[in-house]
C-alpha cells in the first residue's frame, strides 16, 4: 500500500524522536523511549482524513521534539 506525505511525514518524525531518545543518556533512555511510544500511541486512532489535526499534531510536535532534544534536558516524567 503507498504511503501519503503526511503518513512519510509522521513516521520520519517518530523516527526522528526514537533517534533523539537514543541520543539521551543510558539511565534515563527507557523513560525518553516510553514517552516518545506513548505519545504516537495516544494518536494512533486519529482517522486519515483529519489532515489539519494530523498537521497541527506535527507542528506541536516539532516545537516539543526541539525543546526536549537540547541537551540541557536530560529526563522527562511520566506521571
Amino acid at each position: 500500500m503507498a504511503r501519503s506525505g503526511l503518513q512519510k511525514q509522521v513516521i520520519r518524525f517518530y523516527r526522528q524522536c526514537l533517534h533523539a531518545a537514543k541520543q539521551k543518556e543510558h539511565i534515563y533512555q527507557p523513560h525518553w523511549l516510553e514517552f516518545v511510544h506513548k505519545e504516537f500511541r495516544r494518536n494512533q486512532t486519529i482517522p486519515r482524513t483529519e489532515f489539519f489535526y494530523i498537521e497541527h499534531l506535527l507542528r506541536i510536535g516539532q516545537r516539543r521534539y526541539e525543546t526536549y532534544s537540547r541537551p540541557e534536558v536530560k529526563d522527562i516524567n511520566l506521571t
